[in-house]
């Protein structure tokens, strides 16, 4: 498996945008409502919308491909802290989204590798994602890759209030 890792540009929105909500999908359908997830979808998964994060000097989004199929992508944001988050954290792994046929395929580590690197791109210090409590394989990633739990936030999609827990990593000095 061939797999290439880009920032994504502003041709790149309409992509961005689908492969989105497409794995938004994926990773919730069975455990939240159908409803919830396409509200969730409407509010952040538009073009519009993308079209700004991808403007926005403050956010690095990344787009995964494996055998020239866009099966992935990522954005981390400066300056975006959670209440659990120390001062050192400045920098928020704020979606990170994989397709399940290219789980355990090492395309998480390479993308997770780009992530610190965008980070470090960033100048930040410190790392910081929050997660889905009941999201067992998510969080053994992340521990794999050195995020140490530091608390817990609530995170709505529709009308449902999950638990996620909140996890940091100090950033290597470049």
């Amino acid at each position: 498996m061939k797999t290439l890792i880009k920032v994504a540009a502003r041709e790149d929105v309409q992509q961005l945008t689908d492969v989105g909500a497409r794995l938004f999908r994926q990773t919730y359908r069975g455990t939240i409502s159908d409803s919830d997830i396409e509200s969730h979808n409407e509010k952040h998964y538009q073009y519009d919308i993308q079209s700004r994060e991808l403007e926005d000097s403050n956010v690095i989004s990344l787009l995964v491909y494996c055998d020239d199929h866009l099966v992935g992508f990522s954005q981390i944001r400066r300056n975006n802290v959670s209440l659990e988050t120390p001062l050192v954290c400045d920098i928020e792994l704020w979606r990170i989204y994989l397709d399940q046929t290219v789980h355990g395929k090492g395309a998480a580590a390479l993308l997770m590798d780009q992530i610190v690197g965008a980070g470090r791109q960033l100048k930040g210090t410190g790392l910081w994602l929050a997660v889905w409590d009941q999201n067992d394989r998510a969080i053994a990633y992340y521990q794999k890759h050195g995020f140490k739990k530091i608390g817990m936030q609530p995170f709505e999609i529709g009308l449902d209030i999950q638990n996620d827990l909140v996890l940091m990593l100090q950033l290597p000095e470049p």
